[in-house]
């Protein structure tokens, strides 16, 4: 059961840190590189 859950939440954790990542670096482009 642990490595059932396991293997459904790795991709999502995964993908929100890919996710926050490439957020955090649109913000910085479009926020300071467009002034």
């Amino acid at each position: 059961i642990f490595a059932a859950a396991t293997v459904m939440v790795a991709p999502m954790v995964l993908i929100f840190v890919v996710a926050q990542r490439y957020f955090v670096q649109g913000i910085a482009m479009t926020g300071f590189g467009g002034r």
